[in-house]
């Protein structure tokens, strides 16, 4: 029996928007017991528990337990956000990523892009190619990723990492020198 529980909270409380996928991956495992539990905080941990199912375990843990962590969990979650950066809207071809089975941790996924299609996916973008350079930059790193030198020392010279979580970056509010880093990005020998 297959049986398919999934939480969600505040900082994508998007239920609905995954009902098609959900509905798809249990059909291709004939399963039709799908649970779902809101979680009303941004941040959260979730349990299993036989016979139980997916409960809110954040406040939960006792002196005598642990929680299992993925050793491998930051360069996942940095490939699963290049994944989702440079796929299409609504597209259906990031393949799953199970990341425990078994009693252990899977591999860590490889990026559905090498970085030369990334790279040459961001030279045409003049909307969001150049937060893209600055996020395969620091993902890409992040993810163990064979970046080329002149991409980091691009992003290095014009102090561009910060413009990832800042909206108050030159970069954001000077579309002029938006243009000119992007003319720049444009011109590194990589795409030569």
């Amino acid at each position: 029996m297959v049986e398919i529980s999934y939480a969600y909270g505040l900082q994508n409380n998007q239920e609905s928007m995954h009902n098609v996928r959900l509905n798809e991956i249990a059909s291709h495992f004939n399963c039709t017991d799908i649970t779902a539990i809101n979680i009303s905080r941004p941040t959260f941990s979730v349990a299993y528990i036989p016979g139980t199912g997916l409960v809110d375990y954040t406040y939960k843990l006792t002196s005598n337990e642990t929680i299992l962590r993925d050793p491998n969990e930051s360069a996942r979650e940095a490939i699963n956000i290049l994944n989702n950066f440079f796929i299409e809207s609504n597209s259906r071809d990031v393949p799953l990523d199970i990341q425990y089975r078994h009693g252990a941790f899977m591999q860590v996924p490889q990026p559905s892009l090498s970085t030369l299609e990334m790279l040459n996916n961001l030279k045409n973008d003049e909307n969001h190619g150049l937060l893209g350079a600055v996020a395969l930059n620091h993902y890409g790193s992040i993810a163990g990723l064979n970046l080329p030198n002149n991409l980091k020392n691009f992003v290095k010279a014009n102090n561009l990492e910060p413009a990832l979580t800042s909206h108050s970056h030159p970069m954001h509010r000077d579309g002029r020198l938006k243009k000119k880093l992007f003319g720049e990005f444009r011109q590194l020998p990589i795409f030569k």
